[in-house]
């Protein structure tokens, strides 16, 4: 597997650092923890908050780390 777990995020920030990504050319996916929980057969989903599970391909995971931090700080300050 060529992927990494860069980070866990809300629905929201994911929208947001997807556009980023797809500008910076970063090889990325997504995976629902929320979707994840249902497939599983759970009674109660683990997540209740719609949150997202990013994975970036190796190679550009250095990057994705620096706009994952910058996007964080210019957001959230």
């Amino acid at each position: 597997m060529d992927y990494a777990l860069l980070a866990t995020v809300n629905h929201f920030d994911f929208h947001n650092l997807s556009i980023v990504f797809k500008k910076n050319k970063i090889n990325f996916f997504h995976k629902s923890c929320f979707q994840s929980s249902l497939d599983a057969g759970w009674a109660l989903p683990g997540s209740s908050f719609n949150e997202k599970m990013i994975f970036v391909y190796q190679s550009d995971l250095k990057i994705a780390k620096k706009i994952l931090a910058t996007y964080l700080t210019d957001y959230y300050d």
